[in-house]
């Protein structure tokens, strides 16, 4: 596989001028300990497409916008005693392959991480010198994200990313994805499994999916379905233990065939019908969203609003 440029900037140093062949990892002390920050970067040259993974153990993970030009930027803090950096890159023709991230020393893959493995003190999301990983995702390469959590508090700011599709695997993790502005393109599926989490995603409209699956363990999912809505879609749910709170925008046609054994259902501006639940538009409605919900303990609450 032939490997196009990369950056690799120091904090302290001015950016290096884009075109380097290959530059060397750069990190540096952050203190006394075994704590070293890495920031590195790629551009898109040329690229048409991409997959990317991002793996990360524990901390704090924020996924964003890239420059523009850039294929991916990324910046690392890790505590090298836990934690080694993860950065590679293949290209093939007009399409490429990147993994970035910190992987555990342990052998445990990210989202196997819990708080247990961990020492709060240095590498927890809540800890004063708490590790953190951000990752920039390219504004004009339709990429295929992959991000695998374990013990972290992640925000994810997707809005306006071309993603042809998009995976989300937690552990025990707070989560927090947006979509606040449209995908300009189609993502093909939009799939979350979580673990021990709290979830919350908004303006899901703006994804542009054709399919979304959620899969819940433990915790609270919040899915709000609001943005700018395209064509018709459809979704799977299904939680174990806890609860699920879904809100549509008011010019979206939803039906909702549930299946539940010790499941609340709240469904407030729903009909019911033969086929499940209906909002009052369904037969009107431009686009509409086709939902199944399995669900065993806990609560769901329903709502349609702007």
């Amino acid at each position: 596989m032939r490997r196009g440029p990369e950056i690799a900037r120091p904090l302290s140093a001015l950016v290096l001028l884009a075109g380097l062949v290959t530059a060397g990892t750069l990190p540096r002390a952050a203190s006394a300990q075994d704590w070293l920050e890495l920031s590195t970067a790629r551009q898109a040259d040329g690229l048409k497409s991409v997959t990317m993974r991002v793996e990360y153990g524990a901390g704090i993970l924020t996924v964003r916008a890239a420059r523009t030009g850039d294929l991916y930027d990324a910046h690392m803090r890790y505590d090298a005693a836990r934690f080694s950096p993860v950065r590679t890159f293949e290209r093939g023709e007009g399409s490429a392959t990147v993994h970035l991230g910190l992987r555990s020393l342990s052998g445990k893959d990210g989202i196997h991480l819990d708080w247990k493995d961990l020492n709060d003190e240095n590498v927890g999301p809540d800890s004063r010198n708490s590790g953190s990983l951000e990752i920039g995702v390219s504004r004009d390469v339709p990429t295929d994200l992959r991000v695998a959590v374990g013990a972290a508090r992640s925000r994810l700011d997707l809005g306006g990313l071309p993603l042809t599709n998009f995976t989300l695997e937690t552990g025990a993790s707070e989560t927090k994805i947006s979509f606040d502005q449209p995908n300009p393109g189609r993502m093909r599926e939009l799939r979350i499994k979580a673990g021990a989490a709290s979830l919350k995603a908004d303006d899901l409209g703006n994804a542009h999916f054709d399919r979304l699956r959620v899969e819940g363990g433990v915790g609270d999912v919040t899915l709000n379905f609001g943005g700018d809505w395209t064509q018709d879609a459809t979704a799977s749910i299904h939680m174990g233990l806890g609860s699920l709170s879904l809100r549509f925008p008011t010019d979206l046609g939803v039906r909702i065939d549930k299946s539940t054994v010790l499941a609340s259902f709240n469904a407030a501006g729903f009909i019911k019908t033969d086929s499940g639940y209906e909002t009052r538009n369904w037969g009107s409605a431009a686009h509409h969203l086709e939902l199944e919900i399995n669900a065993a303990f806990g609560s769901i609450d329903v709502e349609v609003g702007p």
